[in-house]
């Protein structure tokens, strides 16, 4: 599997190094979007959609995500196991919706989460020109569907963007990523997984 991760320079390395080191022994292999010249996150999130995605090989799965996450490296044998299950062409690995926490004896939710498609840690299979088709949407009908205060974060963009055209995703209860960044780079304070596979339990 092909992961690539969203960061800035310099001031999140504490976050990335650590990151990278577990997706590599879990097999794979990294690529970094940075935004050297601080463009945004609708700009490097795009960048990683497309560098991504249109490159990617029919039914390859690709990870993408936010340099501020812990996993183990068992991750990737975990996501295979649901994947078996699910069949679908999305995941979510991180969820904030408390209400998703009665599937976690399941391991799993399949269907379309209003506000649950994080940018976190997701998966996404044959999605080739997706974030082409996004911006078509953001055109006509994202614009009646998202307020403008909301279009400016991107990650929300692809989110609604499944939502309105309701197609669905499987979202990984417990959680299979965390989030450990006290500040996202929008100021936005994401806070935890509502459940984390591999937290440490008394």
């Amino acid at each position: 599997m092909r992961a690539g991760i969203i960061t800035i320079p310099n001031k999140r390395d504490s976050y990335l190094y650590p990151l990278i080191d577990v997706l590599e022994e879990s097999g794979c292999k990294v690529e970094l979007f940075v935004d050297y010249n601080r463009k945004g996150h609708t700009w490097n999130y795009q960048q990683a959609l497309e560098g991504m995605l249109d490159n990617a090989e029919k039914d390859e799965p690709v990870l993408i995500a936010t340099d501020d996450v812990i996993t183990k490296a068992q991750w990737l044998d975990d996501w295979q196991k649901i994947h078996s299950k699910t069949q679908t062409d999305l995941y979510s690995l991180f969820t904030r919706r408390p209400h998703l926490k009665k599937y976690e004896s399941v391991g799993y939710y399949k269907g379309v989460v209003k506000r649950g498609f994080y940018d976190q840690a997701s998966i996404f299979i044959n999605q080739q020109g997706l974030n082409k088709k996004i911006q078509d949407w953001l055109q006509v009908e994202g614009k009646q569907f998202i307020p403008e205060k909301r279009r400016k974060h991107y990650d929300v963009c692809v989110q609604d963007y499944f939502v309105f055209h309701q197609i669905e995703w499987t979202t990984a209860v417990p959680c299979l990523f965390e989030h450990i960044g006290d500040i996202s780079t929008l100021g936005h304070n994401i806070g935890k997984a509502i459940c984390y596979k591999y937290e440490k339990r008394s």
